[in-house]
């Protein structure tokens, strides 16, 4: 039978058996000569290594028993003599018990062993007889016996050597067995040498008959198919033979005649209608076009009215919520200058007006944060922040508002130490939570506001959960989009630009993380989010006893102070707030003026430099001070907050960074920074 004709899975098991057998038979020599191998080894450990290491262990009992036969000679009293005669006990007992086993594992003539053990017994006997001359009080005999040239000592030698002819006999019977299972690995080397090489020529062999068995028949194929495919209608395939492959060839080409004559039969239907049914396919992709096109055109239709309709509506309601708190402070500003106020009063009214204006400052701010992010310009400040100091400051700062509007405020906090001191932006962080709190606060009229944290594998999950109004289902996913605040109803009832969730969410995002709402109307709200737990390695302790230092106020001494500045409200405005560290203020209101009072009073111990001001640059007018005064501390108070501008102030000598308006908490900590006694 032609090997072409076997078929090809009958042809790869004969291989797989012949491989099996190859295998089976390399598995056995190697199982047969690693058995010797070991055989060998374990007659290696059983006698020369164990002889020998008996016999270095009998060699330091019989040392050690000499010397402690020595050291019997110098005892001076009872309890002496009683230790030293223990060890000696115990050196002829070890020497016994190493005896026994050379006798039990030694391969050679028995007389060798018998030899060294009647030299150990004479040895023995020997210090026997010096022990008994040392209880009867002659210590010049036991001494003499007992040197290298006395009869202990001549016994010792006389062990010595018999051990010595065992140890010889040992080491040469280590030698023949390592000699012994050189050759066996060599001979193991050789079978398996022979044994590869076989296989390796078999499976050439193998490889070559099925190679030209296989690739012969797939190379007709691909052919005859590379043929048809460039358009040879005609290609058959030539391979033939009665295993699969033939099989397959004989069935490619009665595919190629049935396809050839069912051409014929298409090409004459095709003439007949090919001119109908182009035109219909023609027409059918041109109205296809046309209806995806429509519908595009109506998606953005539909976005650039709800785009238009959402602007109109913020920009109305921006309108309102500037011009609330502006109506405020402008009011109660001219009720000020009515001269029959009390006193309570006028507290009263400025009391408005502050409110007012950290009103119209938040919203403000929160347009600020929305260019910032729509701008791509908010970038994120990973630093060292401990949550429990967020956590506190924010119930430190929403307690007043909470228990105004009669609200329980709820901190829940569950890491503590250094677990709760985290990498991540404090800024971010705190603004997110603000924004989520003063949301609850807002549409929440009573019962609680809980606030917190957990840990949930390796990420931080926050809540800030109310008993408010709650959310309905339709609008959960819009109230996180710009300028939205739930139903334009909701907008209507309670103040705000409608941006801080947004804000939220977009910080979230450029921490890594995600925020969602759960609400039930008329229930309440749950906002969460979750940041990635990047816990701080280098956080040290903070010293209580530094800390407490640090709350107790330092005395400030009275400074001289230049306060550039071209706003004059705002001039006056610093002047007052800096009136309790001030002895002499000095008024600058350019950049130039500012340089030429700084070099005619060289004693000015502070400058507050605006960063815009006509003819020089804050930024300049500090660089040209740095180069005759390094000393001077300089604060930037600018109404420049954007990014860059913190660093841009300190690349140009400032000390430090004062953002309008204008902080006067922040202000008092930086005085007790650089001027505390």
């Amino acid at each position: 039978m032609n090997i072409r004709d076997i078929k090809i899975s009958k042809q790869l098991i004969f291989v797989f058996a012949i491989s099996l057998f190859f295998v089976m038979v390399m598995g056995w020599v190697a199982y047969n000569q690693s058995l010797k191998l070991h055989e060998k080894t374990v007659s290696m450990y059983c006698h020369p290594f164990a002889v020998e290491r008996a016999l270095s262990m009998l060699k330091s009992d019989i040392v050690s028993l000499h010397r402690d036969m020595k050291d019997l000679s110098l005892v001076t009293n009872e309890t002496e003599m009683g230790v030293e005669l223990d060890w000696i006990k115990w050196w002829k007992e070890e020497g016994y018990k190493h005896i026994l086993i050379v006798g039990r594992q030694y391969l050679g003539p028995r007389c060798d062993v018998d030899s060294l053990r009647q030299g150990f017994d004479s040895l023995c006997y020997v210090c026997d007889e010096t022990i008994e001359l040392m209880r009867s009080g002659k210590k010049t005999e036991v001494l003499n016996s007992t040197k290298t040239f006395g009869i202990v000592g001549y016994k010792v030698e006389e062990v010595l050597a018999k051990l010595q002819v065992v140890n010889d006999f040992a080491i040469k019977k280590g030698d023949d067995y390592f000699k012994e299972s050189q050759q066996l690995n060599k001979s193991l080397n050789i079978q398996l040498i022979i044994l590869v090489v076989l296989v390796l020529l078999f499976s050439i062999v193998i490889y070559l008959i099925l190679l030209r068995n296989i690739r012969k028949p797939i190379f007709e194929l691909t052919y005859a198919t590379k043929k048809f495919q460039q358009g040879d209608l005609d290609a058959h395939s030539s391979y033939e033979s009665k295993n699969e492959f033939g099989v397959l060839s004989a069935s490619f080409n009665t595919m190629i005649d049935y396809i050839n004559a069912q051409n014929k039969e298409n090409i004459k239907r095709a003439e007949e209608l090919g001119f109908v049914k182009g035109k219909a396919e023609q027409s059918e992709l041109i109205n296809e076009e046309l209806r995806k096109v429509n519908s595009e055109l109506n998606q953005a239709l539909k976005k650039a009215e709800e785009s238009e309709r959402l602007k109109s509506a913020f920009l109305a309601n921006m309108s309102h919520e500037i011009r609330t708190p502006m109506s405020g402070i402008l009011g109660f500003t001219d009720l000020l200058k009515s001269p029959n106020l009390t006193g309570e009063e006028q507290q009263a009214y400025i009391r408005i007006i502050k409110n007012s204006g950290n009103r119209m400052l938040n919203i403000i701010n929160d347009i600020i944060n929305i260019s910032k992010i729509e701008s791509g310009i908010n970038e994120v400040n990973i630093t060292s922040t401990n949550i429990n100091e967020q956590m506190e400051a924010l119930c430190a700062f929403f307690m007043p508002e909470t228990e105004r509007k009669g609200l329980k405020l709820i901190v829940k906090k569950t890491l503590f130490e250094k677990e709760a001191v985290i990498k991540t932006d404090k800024d971010k962080i705190f603004a997110i939570l603000t924004n989520l709190v003063k949301n609850a606060i807002k549409f929440t009229e009573e019962g609680i506001i809980e606030i917190g944290y957990e840990k949930k594998d390796t990420c931080l999950e926050f809540l800030v959960k109310d008993t408010g109004v709650g959310i309905p289902l339709e609008q959960r996913e819009m109230i996180f989009e710009r300028f939205r605040q739930g139903s334009e109803s909701l907008s209507r009832n309670y103040e705000g630009a409608g941006l801080g969730l947004s804000i939220s969410k977009a910080y979230v995002e450029m921490l890594g993380g995600k925020i969602w709402v759960e609400s039930e109307l008329e229930k309440g709200s749950g906002f969460y989010f979750k940041i990635p737990y990047l816990i701080d390695n280098d956080v040290v302790a903070k010293d209580k006893d530094i800390q407490n230092e640090m709350n107790i106020q330092p005395q400030i001494k009275c400074l001289k102070v230049l306060i550039a500045e071209d706003d004059e409200t705002t001039e006056a405005l610093i002047k007052i707030h800096i009136s309790e560290y001030c002895k002499t203020v000095l008024i600058a209101n350019t950049g130039v003026e500012a340089v030429k009072l700084c070099k005619n009073n060289p004693d000015i111990d502070l400058i507050l430099m605006d960063i815009k001001m006509p003819e020089m640059s804050g930024y300049e007018a500090t660089r040209q001070i740095r180069q005759f005064n390094k000393e001077v501390i300089i604060f930037a108070q600018t109404a420049y907050a954007l990014k860059g501008d913190r660093e841009k102030a300190l690349d140009a000598g400032c000390n430090d960074y004062l953002a309008k308006p204008f902080n006067l908490d922040l202000f008092s900590e930086l005085m007790r920074k650089y001027f505390s006694k």
